[in-house]
Protein backbone atom coordinates (compact mmCIF):
# COMPACT_ATOMS: atom_id res chain seq x y z
CA UNK A 1 0.00 0.00 0.00
CA UNK A 2 1.06 3.54 -0.65
CA UNK A 3 1.48 6.21 2.03
CA UNK A 4 -1.55 7.97 0.55
CA UNK A 5 -3.66 4.82 0.90
CA UNK A 6 -2.48 4.39 4.49
CA UNK A 7 -3.39 8.00 5.23
CA UNK A 8 -6.87 7.54 3.72
CA UNK A 9 -7.42 4.33 5.69
CA UNK A 10 -6.35 6.04 8.91
CA UNK A 11 -8.67 8.97 8.19
CA UNK A 12 -11.62 6.65 7.46
CA UNK A 13 -10.92 4.65 10.63
CA UNK A 14 -10.84 7.83 12.70
CA UNK A 15 -14.11 9.07 11.17
CA UNK A 16 -15.73 5.67 11.74
CA UNK A 17 -14.58 5.69 15.37
CA UNK A 18 -16.00 9.17 15.93
CA UNK A 19 -19.35 8.10 14.49
CA UNK A 20 -19.43 4.91 16.60
CA UNK A 21 -18.37 6.81 19.72
CA UNK A 22 -21.15 9.37 19.23
CA UNK A 23 -23.70 6.61 18.64
CA UNK A 24 -22.72 4.84 21.86
CA UNK A 25 -22.88 8.07 23.87
CA UNK A 26 -26.24 9.15 22.41
CA UNK A 27 -27.81 5.72 22.86
CA UNK A 28 -26.47 5.53 26.40
CA UNK A 29 -27.98 8.93 27.21
CA UNK A 30 -31.35 7.89 25.80
CA UNK A 31 -31.34 4.68 27.84
CA UNK A 32 -30.37 6.67 30.93
CA UNK A 33 -33.36 8.97 30.40
CA UNK A 34 -35.56 5.85 30.40
CA UNK A 35 -33.93 4.57 33.60
CA UNK A 36 -32.24 1.65 31.84
CA UNK A 37 -28.88 2.23 33.49
CA UNK A 38 -27.44 -1.26 33.10
CA UNK A 39 -27.80 -1.05 29.31
CA UNK A 40 -26.64 2.57 29.33
CA UNK A 41 -23.55 1.53 31.30
CA UNK A 42 -22.66 -1.20 28.79
CA UNK A 43 -22.90 1.26 25.89
CA UNK A 44 -20.88 4.00 27.57
CA UNK A 45 -18.15 1.45 28.31
CA UNK A 46 -18.03 0.76 24.56
CA UNK A 47 -17.56 4.48 23.93
CA UNK A 48 -14.72 4.59 26.49
CA UNK A 49 -12.96 1.77 24.62
CA UNK A 50 -12.87 3.97 21.52
CA UNK A 51 -11.74 7.20 23.25
CA UNK A 52 -10.51 6.34 26.77
CA UNK A 53 -9.68 9.92 27.74
CA UNK A 54 -13.00 11.50 26.71
CA UNK A 55 -14.32 13.27 29.80
CA UNK A 56 -17.96 13.19 28.74
CA UNK A 57 -17.87 9.41 28.37
CA UNK A 58 -16.03 9.06 31.70
CA UNK A 59 -18.69 11.24 33.29
CA UNK A 60 -21.33 8.93 31.80
CA UNK A 61 -19.62 5.95 33.45
CA UNK A 62 -19.58 7.74 36.83
CA UNK A 63 -23.23 8.68 36.50
CA UNK A 64 -24.38 5.20 35.43
CA UNK A 65 -22.54 3.59 38.33
CA UNK A 66 -24.24 6.03 40.70
CA UNK A 67 -27.69 5.18 39.33
CA UNK A 68 -26.85 1.48 39.61
CA UNK A 69 -26.07 2.14 43.30
CA UNK A 70 -22.48 1.02 42.75
CA UNK A 71 -21.37 4.01 44.80
CA UNK A 72 -17.76 3.10 45.56
CA UNK A 73 -17.03 2.48 41.87
CA UNK A 74 -18.83 5.71 40.95
CA UNK A 75 -16.76 7.67 43.48
CA UNK A 76 -13.55 6.19 42.04
CA UNK A 77 -14.60 7.26 38.55
CA UNK A 78 -15.47 10.78 39.73
CA UNK A 79 -12.06 11.01 41.43
CA UNK A 80 -10.41 10.18 38.10
CA UNK A 81 -12.38 12.97 36.44
CA UNK A 82 -11.45 15.45 39.15
CA UNK A 83 -7.79 14.47 38.91
CA UNK A 84 -7.69 15.30 35.20
CA UNK A 85 -6.26 18.77 35.35
CA UNK A 86 -4.57 20.86 32.77
CA UNK A 87 -3.95 24.53 32.30
CA UNK A 88 -6.44 24.92 29.47
CA UNK A 89 -9.34 23.22 31.24
CA UNK A 90 -9.83 24.01 34.91
CA UNK A 91 -11.66 21.63 37.21
CA UNK A 92 -15.31 21.08 36.40
CA UNK A 93 -17.06 21.70 39.75
CA UNK A 94 -19.99 19.53 38.67
CA UNK A 95 -17.84 16.39 38.96
CA UNK A 96 -16.91 17.25 42.55
CA UNK A 97 -20.50 18.24 43.39
CA UNK A 98 -21.93 14.99 42.03
CA UNK A 99 -19.19 12.95 43.71
CA UNK A 100 -20.12 14.59 47.02
CA UNK A 101 -23.73 13.54 46.55
CA UNK A 102 -22.67 9.97 45.75
CA UNK A 103 -20.51 9.95 48.89
CA UNK A 104 -23.56 10.95 50.93
CA UNK A 105 -25.56 8.10 49.35
CA UNK A 106 -22.68 5.78 50.23
CA UNK A 107 -22.84 6.82 53.88
CA UNK A 108 -19.72 9.03 53.70
CA UNK A 109 -21.80 12.04 54.75
CA UNK A 110 -19.09 14.30 56.17
CA UNK A 111 -16.70 13.65 53.28
CA UNK A 112 -19.52 14.21 50.81
CA UNK A 113 -20.46 17.52 52.40
CA UNK A 114 -16.81 18.60 52.21
CA UNK A 115 -16.68 17.83 48.50
CA UNK A 116 -19.96 19.63 47.88
CA UNK A 117 -18.62 22.67 49.76
CA UNK A 118 -15.47 22.67 47.62
CA UNK A 119 -17.59 22.58 44.46
CA UNK A 120 -19.80 25.37 45.74
CA UNK A 121 -16.74 27.55 46.35
CA UNK A 122 -15.96 27.33 42.62
CA UNK A 123 -19.39 28.35 41.29
CA UNK A 124 -22.82 29.67 42.22
CA UNK A 125 -24.42 27.02 40.01
CA UNK A 126 -25.29 24.79 42.97
CA UNK A 127 -26.48 27.44 45.44
CA UNK A 128 -30.02 26.07 45.38
CA UNK A 129 -28.61 22.88 46.96
CA UNK A 130 -27.77 24.82 50.14
CA UNK A 131 -31.28 24.06 51.43
CA UNK A 132 -30.54 20.33 51.15
CA UNK A 133 -27.16 20.85 52.83
CA UNK A 134 -28.99 22.50 55.73
CA UNK A 135 -31.37 19.55 55.95
CA UNK A 136 -28.46 17.11 56.02
CA UNK A 137 -26.81 19.07 58.83
CA UNK A 138 -30.12 19.06 60.70
CA UNK A 139 -30.35 15.27 60.32
CA UNK A 140 -26.82 15.05 61.72
CA UNK A 141 -27.94 17.19 64.68
CA UNK A 142 -25.56 19.97 63.68
CA UNK A 143 -27.80 23.04 64.06
CA UNK A 144 -24.99 25.61 63.82
CA UNK A 145 -23.94 24.33 60.38
CA UNK A 146 -27.59 23.90 59.32
CA UNK A 147 -28.40 27.48 60.32
CA UNK A 148 -25.44 28.79 58.31
CA UNK A 149 -26.46 26.78 55.23
CA UNK A 150 -30.07 27.98 55.50
CA UNK A 151 -29.01 31.59 56.05
CA UNK A 152 -26.75 31.50 52.99
CA UNK A 153 -29.51 29.87 50.95
CA UNK A 154 -32.06 32.47 52.05
CA UNK A 155 -29.74 35.31 51.05
CA UNK A 156 -29.99 34.00 47.50
CA UNK A 157 -33.56 32.62 47.57
CA UNK A 158 -35.43 34.82 50.06
CA UNK A 159 -38.97 33.70 49.17
CA UNK A 160 -38.76 30.06 50.27
CA UNK A 161 -41.13 29.99 53.23
CA UNK A 162 -40.36 26.35 54.06
CA UNK A 163 -36.67 27.12 54.53
CA UNK A 164 -37.47 30.23 56.60
CA UNK A 165 -39.36 27.88 58.95
CA UNK A 166 -36.49 25.38 59.08
CA UNK A 167 -34.10 28.27 59.68
CA UNK A 168 -36.30 29.31 62.59
CA UNK A 169 -36.22 25.74 63.96
CA UNK A 170 -32.41 25.80 63.93
CA UNK A 171 -32.29 29.19 65.61
CA UNK A 172 -34.66 27.96 68.29
CA UNK A 173 -32.44 24.91 68.95
CA UNK A 174 -29.54 27.33 69.33
CA UNK A 175 -31.47 29.33 71.92
CA UNK A 176 -31.83 32.33 69.63
CA UNK A 177 -35.59 32.63 70.18
CA UNK A 178 -35.98 36.27 69.03
CA UNK A 179 -34.21 35.49 65.73
CA UNK A 180 -36.31 32.33 65.42
CA UNK A 181 -39.51 34.34 65.76
CA UNK A 182 -38.38 36.64 62.95
CA UNK A 183 -37.76 33.62 60.70
CA UNK A 184 -41.14 32.10 61.60
CA UNK A 185 -42.90 35.41 60.92
CA UNK A 186 -41.08 35.77 57.58
CA UNK A 187 -42.15 32.23 56.65
CA UNK A 188 -45.76 32.97 57.55
CA UNK A 189 -45.81 36.25 55.61
CA UNK A 190 -44.37 34.65 52.47
CA UNK A 191 -46.76 31.69 52.66
CA UNK A 192 -49.82 33.93 52.99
Amino acid sequence: TTPEQNENTAKLTKEFNIIKFNQFVEESQELGKKGEFEKAYELIKQAIKIFPSNQDAQWGVSSCLNHLKRYKESIDEYKKLIDIQDEEKPENPRYRFEMGQVMIFDGQTYEGLKEISKAMELTVEFDSFLARVGEIYEELNMPVEAEIAYKTYLEKFPFDYKIWKRHGDCLQKLGRNNDAEISYLTSKNIKN
